[in-house]
Order: C-alpha cells, then sequence, then structure tokens
C-alpha cells in the first residue's frame, strides 16, 4: 500500500476529495484507492479509515499533511536505499518544510552526478547499467526543479515533466492556478 496526496484548492472537503478521485480514476479505474483523510486550513478534517489504526497517518492540520506528504516523497525517492532515506530525513526534519525542496535538490544534484560518473567504466565494461536508484533520484531532482521553476508548493506535482504516475511519485497539485491558496490535502491509500 501508498499513500498519495493531493493539494487542492477547494476547502469543502467532500468537493477536494472528489478531485482526488478524479485524478485517481484518469490513471486507472482499475487501481483500487481508498480515501484516508481529509484537512483544510480550518482544520476540517474527514476521515473515512478507521481511526484506531494504527498504520493510519496523525494529521490534524495541513502542516502535518504536508510533512506526510514530504516524507512519503522522500520513502519513494529513496526507496532503494533506507538509511540514505533516515539520513536525509533527520537533515531535513528541524528545517521548516519551505526549505526542504531546495536542500533536496543540493542533495539529488550530488547524488546524480555520483551516479552518473560511475556509468561510464561500466559502460566500457558492458556491466549492466539499470539502476533504479539513479532512475528516482533524476525523476526526484527534475520534478522539484520543475516545482521550483512554477513557483509551486513542493513536493506537490504541477506539472509532469516527466510522465508521472502513482508509482514514481506520490504528491500531485490539483490547484486550478498557482496562484490560488492551497486550502486542502487529500490523502489516499493506493493498492499498487
Amino acid at each position: 500500500m501508498s499513500y498519495l496526496y493531493f493539494l487542492t484548492s477547494i476547502r469543502e472537503l467532500d468537493d477536494a476529495i472528489g478531485e482526488a478521485y478524479n485524478k485517481c480514476e484518469e490513471w486507472s479505474k482499475n487501481i483500487p484507492y481508498d480515501l484516508i483523510l481529509a484537512v483544510n486550513d480550518k482544520g476540517e478534517r474527514e476521515l473515512q479509515a478507521d481511526e484506531e489504526n494504527e498504520s493510519l497517518p496523525s494529521v490534524k492540520t495541513m502542516e502535518e499533511a504536508h510533512r506526510l506528504a514530504w516524507e512519503e516523497t522522500l520513502r519513494c525517492t529513496f526507496y532503494w536505499d533506507a538509511n540514505l532515506r533516515n539520513a536525509v530525513k533527520k537533515e531535513l526534519e528541524d528545517e521548516p518544510l519551505e526549505k526542504w525542496s531546495r536542500k533536496l535538490i543540493v542533495k539529488l544534484i550530488d547524488l546524480v552526478q555520483d551516479a552518473y560518473g560511475d556509468l561510464l567504466p561500466k559502460l566500457l565494461t558492458g556491466e549492466s547499467v539499470v539502476n533504479r536508484a539513479r532512475i528516482d533520484y533524476v525523476l526526484a531532482l527534475e520534478v522539484l526543479l520543475d516545482i521550483q521553476a512554477t513557483k509551486g508548493v513542493a513536493p506537490f506535482a504541477y506539472t509532469e515533466p516527466f510522465p508521472l504516475k502513482p508509482y514514481n511519485w506520490p504528491c500531485y497539485d490539483l490547484r486550478y492556478s498557482l496562484r490560488e491558496k492551497g486550502k486542502s490535502i487529500v490523502i489516499i491509500e493506493i493498492d499498487l
């Protein structure tokens, strides 16, 4: 199970949830997904899952939902290296969320440079050059750079520099315009 996070400009939670469901159905009507919760900037929450469920994210505010979206982004980006994911998370955890994107971009640039530096010798010797971690780093770097360029709210992708799907990026910006304020975050569990 994975979580998807949707930033919307809709304060009314039923409508925000409908917007998130529509995005999920754009990807596939055959992938099962369930609302976990929605929270808006007024502190209103809609919870569909069992509140006693310990695996359920404990979210009461949009900032807490935003932090969870970042944590899911780190989980996806560093899926192949839990130690690195934990180290990066530790570096970021005391920083305000607005700074996470720039700090992660710097980290990803270094990781991508290292990954490509190892590529040429492997090509020359005929070794396999497929590296899922490198692919994930490049994807995350490009998405975060695009969010920076469009002045979006990281880690929510508004445009798609690559074809983004639930299995390669967990956060989406569903606002109609980047000028609109994010008024709710919807969290959906998806079975990939």
